[in-house]
């Protein structure tokens, strides 16, 4: 039987009811179900049969609209029912609550989506999805990939499903079809690579904060400056004799002992110390590298103090560099306290480096020896002068 009741405006209840069940109804409802909710559930309550195969064609259906015509489908005990050329946007609302019905025909309608809290009758056996156009999201791809064979059987096969959208996969079986994990689980995964770059910034500040990489990047940035600027005769530029490196803790050492002994003697020597001659207001490195430039020689003061002072090592570094640029040997070393090359911490490689390869003065604890040592310290630094001149 099929019935068009696009116009229709009364209906007579039992107007559909016949001695024997009908096997097939076909109901063009047309906008009947926004129209008159009441006058639908009239017609179904008197087709929806058991035995009686439904079909409801060209409805526009809303979930609001077919909550009372859908009841009496599902009172009626409806096993078979079929929409086709149906308008909606929430289909698993509209028959979700069909618990009686063993098969769901839902070809040929312009289903956008399937919802990711899509709701499938329990009793469910047989589903047809076939000629729809269909937006394949995750959910949709998830559920006819994964879940749907757990559920029913689809009458047509899953490989007749084919993709409308989204364009990069258009024409593609949706069996075959395959999303990134961003165009599934956006919001988790912009979460993840957030917390990513956050932690390898994170990561990255750690690593050059231990190992100083800002710091040697300024050192090095000044240290080309320096080298750009217009030659000068050595002659010229130097200053001192020496540049003294040494830990704060050394400070009465060099203060009270080194300086007074070299600079207040014949020949005097001119020293270089940081508290002394580095100029207020400017950058440390530009008065470390200045000094160590103006200087015929650096003199490192070392101490178990001295392999653990930062600025130290950075003295060292760059007097390093020059060693190597102008290939000239101008570390003078004075050992003030024995300290064993195993403990120098690693950090400190260029210590170990020139500590093998020169030789270095130990200030002696013995009173009668400090003598040889003054005099051994003065000749190391004529020849360093001689040497530069």
């Amino acid at each position: 039987m099929v019935f068009h009741g696009s116009n229709l405006k009364s209906y007579e209840e039992g107007s559909f009811s016949t001695v024997k069940p009908i096997g097939s109804v076909t109901l063009s409802l047309h906008n009947l179900f926004l129209k008159d909710q009441t006058l639908v559930s009239k017609i179904l309550h008197d087709v929806s049969k058991k035995e009686t195969s439904l079909i409801i064609s060209d409805a526009k259906i809303n979930s609001k609209s077919s909550v009372q015509p859908f009841e009496e489908v599902k009172l009626g005990g409806t096993a078979v029912l079929t929409l086709r050329n149906i308008t909606t946007t929430d289909e698993e609302v509209t028959v979700a609550r069909l618990n009686n019905l063993n098969a769901l025909d839902l070809s040929y309608n312009t289903f956008i989506d399937m919802p990711e809290d899509c709701v499938w009758p329990a009793g469910l056996s047989f589903l047809n999805l076939s000629q729809n156009n269909f937006v394949c999201t995750c959910e949709f791809v998830a559920f006819l990939q994964h879940d749907v064979e757990k559920l029913v059987k689809l009458q047509d096969g899953p490989d007749s499903y084919v993709c409308d959208s989204p364009l990069t996969l258009r024409g593609n079986m949706v069996q075959n079809a395959q999303l990134s994990l961003f165009e599934c689980h956006m919001i988790p995964a912009i979460s993840i690579l957030c917390a990513g770059i956050f932690l390898t910034i994170l990561l990255l500040g750690f690593t050059c904060h231990k190992l100083h990489v800002l710091w040697y990047l300024r050192m090095t940035w000044a240290w080309i400056q320096a080298k750009r600027r217009p030659a000068v005769s050595r002659s010229e530029s130097v200053r001192y004799d020496a540049f003294v490196s040494y830990s704060e803790h050394d400070a009465e050492w060099v203060e009270e002992v080194l300086v007074p002994e070299l600079e207040g003697n014949q020949p005097p020597f001119a020293l270089c110390l940081h508290k002394r001659d580095f100029q207020p207001g400017r950058w440390i490195v530009d008065n470390i590298i200045d000094c160590i430039e103006k200087s015929h020689c650096t003199l490192y003061v070392l101490s178990e103090h001295f392999v653990t002072s930062e600025w130290c090592r950075y003295e060292l570094d760059f007097s390093h560099f020059r060693l190597i640029d102008e290939k000239n040997d101008s570390a003078v070393l004075i050992l003030l306290e024995p300290i064993e090359k195993e403990t120098i911490p690693k950090r400190f490689c260029k210590l170990r480096k020139v500590m093998n390869s020169k030789t270095y003065l130990e200030w002696p604890e013995e009173e009668e020896k400090r003598a040889e040592f003054w005099h051994n310290l003065k000749a190391v630094l004529q020849r360093e002068e001689s040497s530069a001149d």
